[in-house]
């Protein structure tokens, strides 16, 4: 996750030096996302832009991670309960990236 927040809009790029034949470290540490978890974090990258974003950026509205599971159709309990905490942990997870990289930019 963190790897996709840092060097996702290069992944393009970075793939491109790769095959042109040069060493690429951020490659090799690139994390593995499994595929019973693709349909959680492309829900995450939906919800993302659900967030309220004030002074700072707040969590993702529960009533915005229901309304998905509305339209989406999730209706199982389980399945809801098992919903919820992977987006909460995903979005506990970037809130706390941005959280470090403005503490950086704000160093500087």
């Amino acid at each position: 996750m963190i790897w996709d927040l840092e060097f996702g809009s290069k992944l393009k790029w970075l793939l491109e030096l790769a095959e042109s034949g040069q060493h690429v470290k951020a490659l090799e540490t690139k994390p593995v996302l499994y595929a019973d978890l693709i349909m959680d974090y492309e829900a995450f990258i939906i919800l993302n832009a659900s967030r309220s974003i004030g002074m700072s950026e707040g969590s993702i509205p529960l009533s915005e991670i229901y309304a998905y599971m509305q339209i989406f159709e999730i209706d199982d309990y389980g399945q809801r309960k098992l919903f919820l905490k992977r987006i909460r942990f995903l979005d506990r997870v970037y809130l706390e990236f941005v959280q470090e990289s403005n503490a950086k930019r704000d160093k500087k």
